[in-house]
């Protein structure tokens, strides 16, 4: 998402960066260079004015002793013609009276004073040894000099103006120095600002393009350096997030394709259940008519039977019956109560398998398989145990059995093997039971395949009721074989 607010370009920081210090440099030397020889110049006025005010004292001590004021006057008027710096002379005597003087037209406000003494010396004091000879000082005084007294004194006034106007331009020459440097800085920012600004403007549109999720990146060659490693960050990064984007979206498709395997494992599990929910009840409708029937036409008809026997012999009345028709009424009637007792028996083992009682599971399973392969003469059954293969308890024997008896049933209307074999094993490293079911038959067919076998949905439904698990494969050899596991401790008992 782009936002409203908008920075400088990466042109014009790289200008400014470029740019501004040299200006601030710009600045800094000049000023630098101001102030260095503004304090040079302080420097040179005070040598020269204090070198000025010695020598004038020297040169004028001289005309002061002798009293050649005009000579005097002419010597400081030459020098203040030749040095532009020297704003005024002015030579005073002991009393400090000016004696001689000489001044420029110009503004003196920032003259500088110099003054030095004018001292006599050893021969100035021989000068003096005639009072009454002519001398500038002597006129009507009683003079008493020594070697070392002061005879007057000269005062200079030096002007920093010449001195600051010759050095101004050196300053100027300087100062444009430094201006002509940082424009060339400016100007060869510009040139490295336009060379670096296509490779940046690439790398924003690539990175603009990695927000938008597009990642195939080509990015110009550059000439290494840091800008090339960072384009080749770029495409690498922009490689690895179409790969993770890649493996998210198969990742993605591969969860949402197992879910939907998923969903359609639970839709068709809840056809199966409402498949074999409507068969238990067409079954259990169907028992209960073929009951109904075997009522009504054996029971109904022996005990009418029964009651005609009795009928008879009651029709007779106070006659005597004879004996033999007694007897053959009995014979009747205990023939009858026998078949009534068989049909009775008959039907209570078909709805529970009393065999299970009586021989225990492995043997009902015994007499299951003899059963069969006494009525399927076509396919020989046989029976493998494991004599560690326990005596199951009553709850988990009868879903065992019933299993059993689907899967022979099973073999012998769909297999058309010659030969089927159950076998009763006990897996002691994984803890469970073992019935499977094998046969030498034309193998699984599609329907058996896809779990929509009513048999197989039945089998599948007492495992899972029991704990255990169905697995159903086409034996290389040819044939099926089928095969459920229960759960079962080691150990846990014959």
């Amino acid at each position: 998402m782009r936002t409203g607010r908008r920075g400088h370009s990466i042109t014009a920081l790289v200008v400014a960066l470029a740019v501004i210090p040299a200006l601030l440099m710009w600045v800094a030397v000049s000023a630098a260079i101001y102030l260095a020889r503004l304090n040079e110049i302080r420097s040179d006025i005070q040598d020269r004015g204090r070198l000025l005010a010695a020598t004038l004292a020297e040169a004028s001590r001289y005309a002061v002793v002798s009293g050649n004021a005009p000579a005097l006057s002419a010597v400081i008027h030459g020098l203040l013609a030749t040095e532009r710096s020297i704003a005024a002379v002015e030579v005073l005597d002991d009393t400090r009276q000016r004696i001689a003087e000489a001044r420029t037209a110009e503004d003196h406000s920032g003259a500088l004073p110099f003054e030095h003494p004018i001292q006599a010396l050893a021969i100035d004091v021989d000068m003096f040894d005639d009072p009454a000879a002519p001398h500038l000082t002597g006129a009507g005084r009683d003079l008493q000099v020594k070697a070392g007294d002061v005879l007057g004194h000269v005062r200079v006034l030096m002007s920093p103006e010449p001195l600051l106007e010759a050095k101004r331009r050196n300053l100027y020459l300087a100062g444009l120095v430094t201006l002509v440097a940082a424009i060339v800085s400016g100007v060869v920012a510009l040139l490295l600002a336009r060379r670096i600004h296509g490779p940046l403007s690439a790398v924003m549109a690539a990175l603009r393009d990695i927000r938008e999720g597009r990642y195939q990146l080509r990015l110009p060659a550059s000439r290494g350096g840091e800008l090339g490693e960072l384009q080749e960050a770029i495409v690498a990064m922009a490689g690895e997030l179409a790969e993770s984007r890649q493996a998210l979206e198969a990742k993605v498709a591969r969860r949402t394709e197992e879910l939907q395997r998923a969903l359609q494992a639970a839709r068709e599990a809840e056809d199966e259940k409402r498949r074999l929910l409507a068969h238990g009840n067409a079954l259990v409708e169907e028992e209960r008519r073929r009951i109904a029937i075997e009522i009504h036409d054996q029971l109904n008809a022996s005990l009418i039977a029964v009651r005609l026997g009795a009928a008879a012999l009651c029709s007779h009345g106070d006659t005597p019956v004879p004996q033999a028709e007694v007897e053959a009424i009995a014979q009747r009637i205990t023939k009858t109560a026998d078949q009534l007792y068989d049909s009775a028996r008959r039907i209570v083992k078909e709805l529970r398998p009393e065999v299970l009682d009586t021989l225990g599971f492995r043997g009902a399973v015994a007499e299951a398989v003899r059963d069969f392969d006494t009525l399927h003469p076509g396919c020989r059954f046989e029976l493998i145990v494991d004599e560690r293969f326990p005596n199951l308890p009553h709850p988990l024997a009868i879903n065992a059995y019933r299993i059993v008896q689907e899967a022979l049933s099973n073999i012998a209307k769909h297999a058309g093997a010659t030969a089927a074999s159950v076998c009763l094993a006990v897996d002691e490293q994984r803890g469970a039971l073992i019935m499977a079911a094998s046969d030498n038959g034309r193998g699984l067919q599609p329907a058996w395949n896809q779990g929509s076998g009513l048999g197989l949905i039945g089998i599948r439904e007492r495992a899972l009721a029991a704990g255990g698990t169905l697995s159903v494969e086409t034996l290389p050899s040819g044939g099926t074989r089928l095969e459920v596991r229960f759960p079962w401790p080691s150990g846990g008992g014959a």
